[in-house]
């Protein structure tokens, strides 16, 4: 017989075994039951919520409401893979962190580092402000302090009015010769300083009492200045949007004269 025909003989009778080996395997019942019975990953959709910088922001800074754009985004995570380590969009969900801040928001977030524009922002390098070391690691210990600034009750609306995060101005009053208090000659002492936090008082209510304190970020040259003002002088804050000049020295002494 043709060596050939043989060759090509032993190919077919080989091709027709195994495909009877594949419909055998087709046609067991047990294999059939027991991939049947392989459980089948289910997907579920999880709404994360992300921010992407708008401009640079630098480490220390308190995070404004210009600096970044919060995005809803829902994905598909399957059971068992929700965690970053094998979801990795989850990472940067803000989600939690932002309900834990309070404001709904990240305005008043502490940039822990450098975030550089157009960049995800993660929520390892913000801290809340209400996490026990905010304050703390908001300052430069070398150049800030945390000033505290009593709010009388006559104005307790500051209280609702700031949040952390907002900027206000420190201007003083003084009193003139007759004792009577120089209202209406507020003069700025000091410009556009951040609020870290603000805290109501129980007893706002009570005549002539604390509605509540102010605790301000101020360079150490800014409370020197508050050191130099006369003992009878009232502070009082005012909301900020953006940095002005200070009245000169000059004219703060024209207005402790009167």
């Amino acid at each position: 017989m043709n060596y050939r025909l043989l060759f090509i003989l032993s190919f077919l009778i080989l091709g027709v075994g195994i495909a009877g080996l594949f419909v055998m395997d087709n046609d067991n019942p047990v294999k059939q039951q027991v991939v049947a019975q392989l459980p089948v990953a289910k997907e579920k959709d999880v709404v994360i919520t992300t921010a992407i910088a708008e401009r640079d922001v630098k480490k220390g800074q308190l995070i404004s409401a210009d600096d970044y754009k919060i995005s809803n985004v829902t994905i598909q995570v399957k059971d068992g893979d929700d965690t970053p380590d094998k979801t990795p969009q989850l990472a940067f969900n803000l989600r939690s962190m932002i309900a834990d801040g309070g404001t709904g928001s990240l305005v008043g977030f502490l940039a822990k580092e450098n975030i550089a524009k157009g960049s995800l922002i993660e929520p390892a390098v913000i801290l809340s402000p209400k996490a026990p070391d905010f304050i703390l690691s908001s300052l430069n210990p070398a150049e800030d302090v945390a000033y505290s600034l009593p709010v009388g009750a006559s104005n307790a609306y500051l209280l609702d009015t700031l949040k952390t995060g907002a900027y206000v101005s420190l201007f003083a009053s003084f009193k003139q010769a007759n004792g009577d208090q120089m209202q209406g000659n507020l003069v700025k002492v000091v410009d556009y300083v951040p609020v870290l936090r603000v805290t109501q008082s129980e007893q706002k209510d009570e005549k002539n009492s604390s509605a509540g304190v102010l605790i301000l970020k101020l360079s150490v040259k800014q409370l020197e200045q508050l050191f130099k003002l006369p003992q009878d002088a009232t502070l009082l804050a005012l909301p900020a949007d953006k940095p002005q000049p200070v009245q000169q020295r000059g004219l703060l002494i024209r207005q402790l004269r009167g």
